[in-house]
């Protein structure tokens, strides 16, 4: 399916290119597809270009927490992947081969948005088990554009 296309009701979109204009949500949301994105600076400032003023991003992705961000593969500048360690694979529920792990975020990752976007993020860690709440990446990433009448009030 195309980039945009629209089939059975599902779009498919580009994160790193979206077809969306400027300011179309208030809210997008993603779940654990960052770890996979090729060029993730691209694909968070696209992500606020689409936002509202004031408008959210809230997704989750594996962080490793206390750790550095590890970068597994990058674009080889030809159009390809080049591997910087062995490649390594998610489950992908419509690809058997699964998805090629690009990115293991660390403490990095809210500067990294804030420096691709502009946005600010704040990370929520659900992890509890005395609510049945274990195990890892129990974490929901909140990153926020910041809205004109708060770029006036911090002036």
């Amino acid at each position: 399916m195309a980039r945009g296309q629209l089939e059975d009701g599902q779009q498919s979109e580009d994160l790193e290119e979206l077809t969306f204009e400027d300011e179309s949500f208030d809210l997008v949301i993603t779940q654990d597809v960052f770890e996979h994105v090729l060029r993730p600076e691209k694909a968070f400032a696209e992500i606020a270009r689409t936002l509202r003023p004031g408008g959210a991003h809230v997704y989750t992705v594996p962080y490793y927490r206390g750790k550095k961000t590890v970068v597994r593969a990058e674009p080889d500048g030809n159009g390809g992947i080049r591997h910087v360690m062995k490649p390594e694979y998610h489950g992908n529920p419509i690809d058997a081969a699964g998805a090629l792990v690009i990115t293991e975020w660390g403490d990095e990752l809210c500067d990294f948005v804030f420096r691709s976007s502009g946005m600010t993020t704040t990370i929520f860690n659900f992890f509890n088990p005395r609510f049945g709440l274990a195990g890892e990446f129990m974490d929901v990433l909140i990153s926020r554009k910041v809205s004109a009448l708060h770029l006036v009030a911090k002036s």
